[in-house]
């Protein structure tokens, strides 16, 4: 790809050493800083839409439902705002701001470019989401944390032998705060 307007220089790509990963393949950062543009038809599209569909993996494994999508763009824009990244982003000359667009692709940019220099490996691109959601993110995977370790736990329940006891233990901190939630003296089965 040939970039047409010039790189954000590694001082500005300090602002993205916030995402907690180092980039093995430095050009698909700076590929995924690069929006769309007459001279550059491509920019980041092809990262964004790979940063999309993890994006919506990770988060329609979590079970939620992300069919709001101009309140998920203006957060991600939000995010990446709040973040500094407005700064470093490629800017045509005669942009004079970053869009919420644009800045919502940006950050699916990133994700798409964390995913293929991780060699597609979702668990990373899913501490990247945290990082650059903050909050919105960790919640939700958090959740989905959790739904995946009920669901493993109610599997090994129901095919262990009915005479012997099933002991499981995790160290999964929401299953951990449930189990400090249950009443032990409550001889009824906790609900999950």
């Amino acid at each position: 790809m040939e970039h047409i307007f010039p790189h954000p220089s590694d001082e500005e790509l300090q602002v993205l050493e916030q995402i907690n990963y180092t980039f093995a393949n430095r050009a698909l950062l700076r590929e995924a800083l690069q929006p769309p543009n007459k001279c550059n038809e491509d920019g980041n599209k092809t990262l964004a839409l790979v940063g999309d569909k993890v994006l919506d993996l990770v988060i329609v494994a979590s079970g939620r439902d992300r069919n709001k999508t101009r309140g998920w763009n203006a957060y991600l824009s939000r995010q990446g705002c709040y973040l500094g990244l407005d700064q470093v982003i490629v800017k045509n000359p005669s942009q004079t701001f970053i869009g919420n667009k644009l800045m919502a692709s940006t950050m699916e940019a990133i994700v798409g470019a964390v995913y293929l220099d991780s060699n597609q490996q979702i668990t990373i691109c899913a501490d990247v989401m945290m990082v650059l959601g903050e909050h919105y993110w960790r919640t939700e995977l958090e959740v989905s944390c959790l739904v995946w370790t009920v669901r493993k736990l109610r599997h090994m329940i129901e095919a262990a032998p009915a005479d012997k006891p099933t002991v499981i233990c995790t160290d999964h901190s929401s299953t951990i705060g449930i189990a400090q939630a249950t009443n032990p003296s409550d001889p009824r089965p906790c609900s999950l």
